[in-house]
């Protein structure tokens, strides 16, 4: 049996940027994992399919964030186009559509036959598959990056991922909690928390120019520690700070456990690796720390935790105990499952013992 042919490197960045770009839709993992062994396999016609499933995806979310009916059968890409482009016009940037149109007319034409006659070829073959695959996967990614400012992930879901734009829209905090601050003095910045930081686009602004970084990589670290961190400890090399090993060491003290299930579930690698949360994979996972460790040393630093670690599986959520969903805030992540109130599962969970297994008081993780 022929070896498949490995996919040339410009088409593993494209896959790399629509993976990145499409973090934190676990909705969407499933299918980004099947393309990427698509891919993989070079089976171009089944890629392609999985290119237009996962945008067909994307505008079947539009239809029911925006409320608009939908089908009760599959619909077709060009359908959901049609529908939805003239109730966006003006909100929604010509690129996005553009962008969907490649998509549609260029990965059609590999996904499904397009003459009439079963008992003969097609016609020729392009002479490089990959690149046409190479091109649509960077349309599909743009598509994804313009998606995400137009409809962007829900609160707490690390929307630092969305690139700093002048153009994105306003986030979903309200005037009132988000009080600008473009005047912010390096006093100022020291002391406030993290999470005041976080609220206030001024504070991030005026971050980026005392340290250098880029917008995603100051929101990133301040979501990696407590919401009560003072900046100074957040950022100790350019404030002096006095707290030592700094704050991103203080989300491994119990009290101050930071990042929930789904908050590790979307990290990449790297980040796994920088925050040091191998003791948290293993607990959430069943794996040892020194097991995860050695994984995560192996694994290329763009991949994805959840994508890489059995997360968002019944079985292994339903060995968690009690106290690890408390711990891990996964009450939201069952209540999404269970379609129940998010207070609801965490009554249940506060009122059995620590130690009992999530399966036990949800028979549903065992279906």
């Amino acid at each position: 049996m022929e070896k498949p042919v490995a996919p040339p490197r410009d088409v593993l960045h494209q896959l790399e940027r629509l993976q990145d770009a499409t973090r934190l839709m676990p909705g969407l993992a499933s299918e980004i994992d099947s393309l990427q062994e698509r891919l993989e396999r070079g089976d171009m016609a089944a890629a392609h399919v999985g290119i237009r499933t996962s945008a067909e995806a994307l505008l079947r979310h539009v239809m029911r964030v925006e409320g608009l009916p939908r089908e009760s059968g599959p619909s077709q890409l060009h359908t959901l186009e049609q529908t939805l482009r003239p109730k966006l016009k003006g909100r929604v940037d010509d690129a996005f559509w553009d962008d969907l149109t490649f998509v549609q007319r260029r990965g059609n034409r590999h996904a499904h036959a397009q003459l009439d006659d079963v008992y003969h070829a097609a016609g020729l073959r392009p002479a490089d598959p990959w690149a046409e695959v190479g091109l649509c996967l960077g349309h599909l990614a743009s598509m994804v990056s313009e998606f995400v400012r137009h409809w962007p992930p829900p609160a707490g879901l690390a929307a630092d991922l969305v690139e700093d734009d002048p153009t994105a829209p306003p986030s979903s905090a309200s005037p009132e909690k988000a009080s600008p601050r473009t005047d912010s003095t390096t006093q100022d910045l020291r002391e406030i928390s993290a999470r005041q930081a976080l609220d206030d686009d001024g504070s991030r602004r005026a971050l980026e120019a005392l340290t250098g970084m880029s917008r995603s990589g100051i929101t990133r670290r301040l979501h990696a520690v407590h919401g009560r961190t003072k900046v100074r400890n957040v950022f100790p090399d350019h404030f002096g700070a006095d707290a030592g090993a700094g704050a991103i060491a203080s989300i491994s003290e119990p009290e101050d456990v930071a990042l929930d299930y789904e908050a590790i579930g979307n990290l990449t690698i790297n980040q796994a690796r920088q925050l040091e949360v191998a003791g948290d994979i293993a607990r959430l996972t069943g794996s040892t720390e020194l097991a995860i460790k050695r994984r995560l040393a192996t694994l290329n630093g763009n991949g994805v935790i959840r994508r890489q670690f059995p997360w968002y599986e019944a079985a292994r959520i339903g060995e968690l105990t009690v106290r690890a969903a408390l711990d891990y805030r996964l009450a939201p992540v069952l209540a999404r499952a269970f379609g129940a109130r998010v207070t609801t599962v965490e009554s249940k969970l506060r009122e059995a013992a620590g130690q009992t297994k999530l399966r036990t008081i949800f028979p549903e993780l065992d279906a």
